[in-house]
């Protein structure tokens, strides 16, 4: 199963991709399922796609901006403790020593097992973390309900999320390839190090999206 970039968002990946698809990817059915009889509107907003033909131009104070929807971001991110164990043992992968061959075998697989989880979880996030909202109250135009720079760092973080499946993807595809063609120490060492830098980029990425929850909540006591 592979996400292509010119097929637009995530979301519109899943909700395209056939149940075979899916199977093949041993990705639970219920999760699909859900995600592909989210909201038209939900959808919409994820995809950045207007729903329906003809809609009428939006004013500035209807124009939306994009938000994160904390709580269900939250809910998304701890409800898969499965995602961050494969990520722990990515790390303790890539510090354990042993011949080349055993070694990639065993990133072939967990690399393989995080492409679909990522994928899942991205598109999860999108359809139901984060949502758009018009900028300007109804009652007053010229007052922003919600702040267009925080709308930016939204938009930053969650535009992070096709990078990073591609990332993945890349690294998965390298690792079989080299299990293929026959894996030199040198070879292995090259793909570890590229695993690291996805390690550290989805650090970086989920500290921007706590701090972007953090930020919706009033200072609790």
């Amino acid at each position: 199963m592979t996400f292509e970039p010119n097929r637009g968002s995530l979301t519109e990946f899943f909700l395209g991709a056939t149940n075979t698809d899916f199977k093949e990817a041993e990705v639970d059915m219920t999760d699909v399922e859900v995600l592909r009889t989210a909201t038209p509107t939900a959808v919409g907003a994820v995809s950045g796609q207007s729903v329906g033909a003809n809609q009428p131009q939006e004013s500035n104070a209807t124009k939306p901006v994009l938000v994160v929807n904390s709580a269900f971001l939250q809910e998304i991110k701890d409800s898969n403790p499965d995602l961050w164990h494969a990520m722990h043992q990515l790390r303790q992968l890539c510090e354990s020593e042993g011949m080349p061959s055993p070694l990639l075998r065993s990133l072939v697989r967990l690399l393989d097992d995080l492409r679909d989880r990522w994928a899942m979880q991205f598109a999860l996030e999108e359809s139901y973390g984060y949502l758009k909202i018009p900028a300007a109250s109804p009652v007053d135009p010229s007052a922003d309900r919600f702040p267009r720079w925080k709308s930016d760092l939204a938009e930053a973080a969650q535009s992070q999320h096709c990078n990073l499946y591609l990332m993945i993807s890349d690294l998965a595809e390298q690792a079989e390839e080299l299990q293929y063609r026959g894996v030199t120490m040198e070879q292995l060492n090259r793909l570890i190090e590229r695993a690291r830098d996805f390690d550290c980029a989805v650090r970086e990425h989920e500290q921007r999206e706590h701090a972007l929850i953090e930020d919706a909540f009033p200072a609790r006591q």
